[in-house]
């Protein structure tokens, strides 16, 4: 999501091990770590899923249930899943989720991926596993 923002103005917070929130603009970006099977809970319904990491891309399967995605190098282009879709991407890709909510491949290191969330304050983005 575009930023009206230099990068001196954004705020950025560590958390937990593996965790950066950046602020911008009144949207967070949480930076996580993941592997291969783990996954990340966007707002109450909405599941990222790392399937694989391999050494310039990774595949990531949305559960995103009635919510347009949409590629983000091609907008507006997405469609209302009805249950999962499955995305390779490179890092620099990323998708977007209902028009709000922006997932980028930031790093392919190994076996982990570091992927950042964008989404509005009031949605909660977590780990799977804190669930």
């Amino acid at each position: 999501m575009a930023s009206t923002q230099s990068p001196a103005e954004t705020v950025r917070f560590k958390r937990r091990q593996g965790e950066t929130l950046f602020l911008q603009g009144g949207y967070e970006m949480l930076v996580l770590s993941r592997m291969a099977g783990e996954r990340i809970l966007i707002g109450s319904r909405n599941v990222v899923t790392v399937t694989k990491v391999r050494k310039s891309q990774v595949s990531l399967l949305i559960e995103a249930p009635f919510l347009q995605v949409s590629r983000d190098e091609v907008p507006g282009s997405g469609r209302i899943t009805d249950g999962r879709l499955v995305f390779s991407r490179k890092k620099g890709q990323g998708f977007t989720i209902a028009g709000m909510i922006n997932v980028s491949v930031l790093k392919i290191q190994g076996k982990r991926v570091r992927i950042g969330i964008t989404a509005p304050k009031d949605v909660q983005v977590r780990r799977h596993e804190i669930v």
